[in-house]
C-alpha cells in the first residue's frame, strides 16, 4: 500500500472484526483519498501492537466484498456532492461580493 497526499492505494473500510484483532478491508485505488476503484478486499492482522501491515505476512486476499464496494462509492458520491454544494456556494458568494463592490 502506498499513497502521496491520499493519491495511490489506500485501505477502506473495517468488518468482521475477529477475536483476534483482524478484520476485513478493500484496498483502493484513490485520488486525493476519494476511492476510485476498488482493488481487493483483505484480511488483515495486527503486526506486532502496531498497525502497519505486510501484505505478504499479515493479510490474505479475499474475493471481492461487494458491501465496502458499496460503501466506498457511496462515499465517493457523498464528498463528490459536497465539493460541489461547497463550490457553487462560494462561486454564489463571490458573485455577490463583486456585484456589491
Amino acid at each position: 500500500m502506498s499513497n502521496f497526499l491520499g493519491t495511490g492505494t489506500i485501505f477502506y473500510g473495517k468488518n468482521n472484526i475477529g477475536r483476534d484483532g483482524s478484520y476485513i478491508t478493500t484496498k483502493w485505488l484513490a485520488i486525493l483519498y476519494l476511492p476510485i476503484y476498488p482493488m481487493g478486499t483483505y484480511r488483515l492482522w495486527p503486526k506486532n501492537q502496531s498497525f502497519s501491515y505486510d501484505m505478504n505476512k499479515d493479510g490474505i486476499r479475499l474475493r471481492l466484498n461487494k458491501t465496502q464496494v458499496t460503501k466506498g462509492y457511496l462515499c465517493l458520491f457523498f464528498m463528490l456532492l459536497l465539493l460541489i454544494i461547497l463550490r457553487n456556494s462560494f462561486l454564489a458568494s463571490t458573485r455577490n461580493i463583486i456585484e456589491n463592490f
